[in-house]
This record gives C-alpha cells, sequence and structure tokens, in this order.
C-alpha cells in the first residue's frame, strides 16, 4: 500500500489547473506574437513589391508618352525628307539641263575671236560652278 499519502485539497488542484491554463495561454500569446511579427515583415514586404510595381507602372507610362512624341517628330522629320528629296531630284534634274546647254553653247563658241573668248571663260566658271552644283547634290 500506499505509505505517503500526498492531501491534495480542491483549492490545490484549482490552482494547479489554472497554472496548467496560465501555462498555455502564455505559449499561445508567444506563438501569436511571433506569427503577428512574421506577418507583419511578410506585409512590409508586400507594400515594398507594391510600391516598386507602382514606380515600374508609373516609369512605362511615361517612356510610353515620350516614345509617343518621339515617333510623332520622327514622323515629322521624314516627311520633311521626302519633301526634300524630291526638290533634290527636281533641282538635279534641272541642273542636268542646264549642263547640257552649257556643252551646247561651248559647242558653238569654238568660233574664234575676242569676244568670243571672254564668253567661253565666262560658260567655263559657270561649268565649274554647276561642277561645283552636282557634287554637292550628289
Amino acid at each position: 500500500m500506499i505509505k505517503n499519502k500526498i492531501k491534495i485539497t480542491l483549492d490545490d488542484l484549482a490552482m494547479m489547473v489554472q497554472k496548467g491554463f496560465n501555462a498555455v495561454d502564455q505559449r499561445f500569446n508567444e506563438m501569436k506574437r511571433n506569427f503577428n511579427e512574421r506577418f507583419d515583415k511578410i506585409e512590409k514586404r508586400i507594400e515594398n513589391i507594391e510600391e516598386r510595381l507602382a514606380y515600374l507602372e508609373y516609369a512605362v507610362g511615361e517612356n510610353s508618352k515620350k516614345l509617343d512624341e518621339h515617333s510623332k517628330i520622327l514622323n515629322e522629320h521624314s516627311k520633311t525628307l521626302e519633301k526634300h528629296s524630291r526638290i533634290l531630284a527636281s533641282h538635279s534634274k534641272i541642273l542636268e539641263s542646264h549642263s547640257r546647254e552649257l556643252k551646247q553653247i561651248k559647242k558653238i563658241l569654238k568660233i574664234k575671236g575676242s569676244k568670243q573668248k571672254k564668253i567661253k571663260k565666262r560658260v567655263d566658271n559657270l561649268e565649274k560652278k554647276v561642277l561645283k552644283l552636282e557634287l554637292q547634290v550628289a
């Protein structure tokens, strides 16, 4: 038989049960605090990611606007370039025509004489100017 019997009163038992509940409650509070800390860290990370995404969306929008502006400017410059190309082609034709006329005048001026020599020099000078213009156009 049991020699040492321990007598436990209802108050003692109630205190033991209360200590058990307090220990479990304290452990749950610690776990809850740990989970809250972890969730707070996760929330901060998510907020940081959301801020970064918001900035990226803003930056992409701004870059898209700039790209649209540059596209418009490029189209305007392309139209101007086409216009100048047409003008250049027209001037090239006129230049070729003048060059042919000068050659014909040169043939006509092969006649000897002092006035003809002066005219020939002027035509030669004009021909040089035409050649320079042709080089610039090319």
